[in-house]
């Protein structure tokens, strides 16, 4: 009897034992994790890569993996090819589109469209000094802006939909964004900020920031609140200001020390990140949706590239003494690269498992791991200038434009 109580003992403090045990399922700790969602964004076309950056949010993060290889699949030239700005953009049946110029005695700029080859498919010739990185909408039309030029929307055979304004009107290599229903909102040159409906009449226009005197400048993106009511993007006055999707107000700004270069981020909770300068140097500066401080970094940034955040909330920007940083969601450092030297303004992207992918110098393209360790490291051609904001496929494509040269990297 004894021996059985004994028995009956044992077994009661084993099931108590196995229930305290951790499920294979149970989430581990924390780890300072903060799991980002993809939005979901009708008014885009249904492609891996629709929008510079991948999306509207501008986290330049896709939902499928990468390439492994590093090895070049195919480049791709024209007559006198030469892109100055433009990124990459995918179609939903795998074309490539982007912008570029044919150099001769008269510039001339072209919208190519690209088979998933490397093959032309089509080209058509756009006005303006300038074009920049298109953006696809629902029904793959494609919208391209220009300087010194109008937007135009083309429908996927190449076929013109319609053009807006005729100069004066989309800044310098400043791409456009697309609200949830379907508006298109971009900068002009001088600072005023335009909505227009998909039919490419104006929706509202917003002068409040403009300034007569001076130009925006550089590449950048206009970014949008995950809810699609609120777009942000920075003034001529170094601010960075919220709007109103709907109406075009002012919701507030805050002070960025200088006028933005690279493109704000907005994660998936809508917390924005951008560049802020002070007499130290460039930093990086996370507010909420209301505009309110949650977090400044310490460390001196490149103020050219783009931020890019991972699945898990994780931050990566390029130092000024030429590292790759990653920073967690709260701001502290979670690793530093070894000095790399020069990377080109490509902005930084990555994939569905965190690997991310930059352009080094003018004749590398490398891809790390979340903890910062090589997975290839890809040699290209002399490009004399740089790679542009690169593009990721579905089936673990990277497309790239160097100055005078396109690249597919598998």
């Amino acid at each position: 009897m004894r021996k059985t109580k004994f028995l009956i003992l044992i077994c009661i403090i084993l099931a108590l034992y196995s229930c305290q045990k951790k499920s294979p399922t149970e989430t581990p700790p924390d780890n300072n994790i903060h799991p980002q969602q993809d939005i979901p964004w009708p008014s885009l076309a249904d492609s891996p890569w629709p929008s510079p950056h991948g999306n509207v949010q501008c986290n330049g993060r896709s939902k499928y993996i990468g390439p492994r290889e590093g090895i070049v699949a195919w480049i791709f030239t024209d007559e006198r090819f030469v892109n100055e700005n433009s990124g990459v953009v995918l179609g939903s049946d795998g074309t490539i589109y982007f912008t570029a110029g044919k150099n001769s005695r008269v510039m001339k700029r072209y919208l190519y469209a690209l088979k998933p080859v490397g093959s032309l498919k089509w080209k058509k010739e756009i006005e303006g000094k300038f074009a920049s990185t298109p953006i696809l909408g629902t029904g793959d039309i494609i919208y391209v802006p220009t300087y010194f030029g109008p937007i135009y929307a083309f429908n996927p055979d190449g076929t013109l939909k319609w053009k807006y304004g005729t100069s004066m009107y989309c800044s310098h290599t400043f791409s456009p964004v697309i609200g949830l229903d379907g508006s298109i909102y971009f900068a002009d040159n001088y600072g005023n900020w335009h909505a227009i409906n998909a039919d490419g009449t104006l929706k509202w226009m917003n002068e409040e920031k403009a300034n007569s005197s001076e130009i925006l400048p550089y590449s950048y993106s206009l970014v949008m609140s995950p809810d699609g009511a609120v777009i942000y993007g920075g003034g001529l006055d170094a601010t960075l200001n919220a709007f109103d999707a709907q109406t075009g107000t002012i919701l507030w700004e805050v002070p960025t020390g200088r006028n933005l270069i690279a493109s704000p981020l907005v994660d998936s909770n809508g917390n924005i990140y951008f560049f802020q300068f002070d007499s130290t140097g460039y930093h990086i500066c996370s507010i909420n949706s209301e505009g309110k401080l949650r977090w400044k970094g310490n460390h001196k940034l490149n103020w050219w590239i783009s931020f890019h955040m991972d699945k898990d909330g994780n931050i990566y920007a390029y130092s000024e003494d030429q590292r790759i940083l990653s920073f967690d969601y709260e701001g502290n450092l979670r690793w530093s690269s070894s000095t790399l030297g020069e990377v080109w303004p490509s902005s930084i992207i990555g994939d569905s498992e965190g690997v991310i992918f930059f352009a080094h110098t003018d004749t590398y393209v490398i891809a790390l791991d979340q903890e910062g360790h090589t997975i290839f490291k890809c040699s290209l051609p002399d490009l004399s200038d740089g790679l542009f904001m690169g593009a990721l496929s579905s089936d673990g494509h990277l497309y790239l434009s160097g100055k005078y040269q396109f690249f597919c990297i598998k």
